[in-house]
C-alpha cells in the first residue's frame, strides 16, 4: 500500500512539473527552430521552465498536498444536486417540494 501511494504521488507531482515545464519547452523548441543558431535563449527559456515546474510542484505538495490540490480541482459541484445519496430529490425547487410533501 505504501508503494501504491507512493506512485500517485509521483504521477501527480510530474502532472503538475509538466505543465509550466511542457510550455516553455515548446516556446523554446519554437524558438530554436526559428533560429538554429542562437541555442542561448532556447536553452535558458527551457531550464527556467524546469525550474519553474518543480517550484511549483514543490509548493502544492508542501502546501495543500498533491491528492487535496488535485481534488479540488477535478471536483464537479454542479453534480452535486443530482446526488442519489439523500432521499430527497435535490432537482426540484422549493415550491415544488412543498407541492409534493402536501401531496
Amino acid at each position: 500500500m505504501n508503494f501504491f501511494s507512493f506512485l500517485v504521488s509521483l504521477i501527480l507531482w510530474l502532472w503538475l512539473f509538466l505543465i509550466p515545464a511542457g510550455i516553455l519547452g515548446f516556446i523554446a523548441y519554437s524558438k530554436y527552430y526559428d533560429n538554429p543558431k542562437n541555442i542561448t535563449v532556447p536553452l535558458i527559456l527551457f531550464l527556467v521552465g524546469i525550474s519553474l515546474g518543480i517550484f511549483i510542484a514543490e509548493f502544492v505538495r508542501r502546501k495543500f498536498g498533491l491528492a487535496f490540490f488535485f481534488s479540488r480541482i477535478n471536483a464537479s459541484p454542479d453534480y452535486d444536486k443530482f446526488s442519489t445519496s439523500d432521499n430527497e430529490d435535490k432537482t426540484l425547487s422549493t415550491d415544488e417540494k412543498e407541492v409534493k410533501r402536501k401531496d
